[in-house]
């Protein structure tokens, strides 16, 4: 079972990337906690596709495409820290498993890709 808490302040000190959470999308990190425009989610959905299609290497290539339109800094805000923490202890328990899977999938192709 996946503490809501501990995922949110885990996801508030990662790099920013994109998480579909009921429908919506969303860019989570130490950076954003936003919903994504409609061409971030295109580049996401790219993303999605090519994990469909298991070739390593395009998987790798749309992984790298998301993290560039993801890669912006905002200045650091405890405040944006706090309601992503809340954000994610607001989902239900499914919500929160699908966003752990996420987000470790998100994890495993950044030690995959920038190794």
């Amino acid at each position: 079972m996946v503490d809501a808490r501990k995922l949110g302040e885990k996801i508030a000190r990662m790099f920013n990337f994109i998480y579909e959470i009921n429908g919506d999308y969303y860019i989570l990190g130490q950076d954003y906690f936003r919903l994504c425009t409609d061409l971030e989610i295109g580049v996401y959905k790219g993303f999605e596709d090519a994990l469909n299609e298991k070739e390593e290497g395009f998987i790798i290539e749309q992984y790298k495409r998301v993290r560039r339109y993801t890669s912006d800094c905002q200045s650091n805000s405890g405040i944006r820290d706090k309601e992503l923490v809340e954000f994610v202890q607001g989902l239900r328990k499914g919500e929160v498993e699908i966003l752990s899977k996420q987000v470790d999938r998100a994890e495993s192709y950044a030690q995959i890709s920038y190794q």
